[in-house]
Formats: structure tokens, sequence, C-alpha cells
């Protein structure tokens, strides 16, 4: 039987070009895979369409990594890109509960403190970003991070597959934990989403840097 270890998935938010050194850092830390994909650092369609002028492009780094390897890191990345300064980024890592590799292996995560800050995930069908981060707002968010899935040419891969656009939008808000039940309240009231049109969970964060106060 293998020994039950903690595991964590550690996001990071950083500005365009950014990504690469950080996945450099994670390899000189033992940490050898991760992935870059790219967001928006706010989800209000007029500023994506002028994203590239105004500096709006994010790089979003995912990497899983061993829960006292990911503090390490996250604290070594945190001083190099100076993410407690405004616009320098935010990073957290979330509870692994199971993971694949060559097997399936239980994280044993019981020992885990709870956490002050929360991620809220929305996953949505194309076009309802800026009404989500609308309502986000109105209920406390200090902002958010938008990334756009490519579903491909058939809508039909889409998460919600009804409507003609074959995109869905992530829009990832972190907040503290006093802040999530009315932001999610304000999204699910004034945003317009449902089952149709997206899905919305909830996941404790910690480690996490450069989150305003």
């Amino acid at each position: 039987m293998p020994t039950n270890i903690e595991m964590d998935h550690i996001t990071i938010i950083v500005p365009q070009g950014k990504g690469e050194d950080v996945l450099r850092t994670a390899k000189q830390k033992g940490i050898p895979n991760g992935t870059v994909s790219q967001g928006y650092g706010t989800a209000n369609e007029q500023q994506m369409k002028e994203s590239e002028a105004h500096g709006l492009v994010r790089d979003i780094v995912s990497i899983v990594a061993a829960t006292d390897m990911a503090e390490i890191f996250l604290k070594k990345i945190a001083e190099e890109l100076g993410l407690g300064k405004p616009g320098h980024g935010i990073a957290y890592a979330v509870n692994v509960n199971d993971l694949y590799t060559e097997r399936l292996e239980n994280m044993d995560d019981a020992s885990r403190n709870e956490s002050e800050v929360q991620v809220i995930t929305s996953i949505i069908r194309h076009g309802h970003s800026e009404s989500i981060m609308d309502a986000a707002r109105s209920a406390g968010a200090r902002g958010g991070t938008l990334l756009r899935d490519k579903a491909g040419m058939d809508p039909e891969s889409s998460l919600f597959s009804k409507g003609t656009e074959g995109d869905d939008e992530i829009v990832l808000i972190i907040s503290r934990k006093e802040t999530v039940k009315p932001i999610m309240e304000a999204i699910r009231e004034r945003s317009g989403m449902d089952a149709k049109t997206g899905v919305m969970y909830v996941q404790d964060a910690h480690f996490v840097y450069g989150l305003k106060k």
C-alpha cells in the first residue's frame, strides 16, 4: 500500500511572459513539470479586446507538487516576483484529494488547517464573464482572472453545448472566506447563472501570496 502524502495544485497568475520564469524556478526547486496557459486580469469584455495594449494578459501557471515542496516554492517565487506588489501577480495552492499518475493514490488531508482564503471557480458559457464579475464586485470581490477554454470548432464539445459559440469561460475569484458566500449569492442572483449556463464551486486555498487586503 502506498504511503498517504499531501499534495497541492499550485496556481500562479503573473504578467504575460513571466510564466516560463516560474517554471524555471520550479525545476530548480525539484518540481519538474508544469503548464502555462493564457488568461486575462479582468473579465470586462471591452478591456479584454484591448488587453495586450493595456498589459492585461496573464500567464496562468499550473503545477502539482508535494505540499512541503509547494510551501517552499511559493515562498521563493513570491520573493522573486514581488507578489505583494500591485500588478505583480497572485499565487495560491489548493488541496489535491486524489492523484493519478501510474496509479490512483488517495491524499490524506485530514491534518490540514481550515483556510481563511478560498477560490471561487465559475465555468460558464461564452459571453457571461462580464456579468459574473459585475455581480461579484457588487458583493465585495476585488477582481478576477478569466480563462477562455477553446472547445474546438464543434460547439457540441463545449460543457454548455446548446449555444452557438464553442468556447467556455472560466472565471477565478480569490477572496477571504467571510466574503465568499455573499459573492456566490450575488453571482447566482444577479448574473443569470443557472444549470444551463454555468457551474460554480469553491476550494480552500493556502500559501496565498499577492491577495489584496
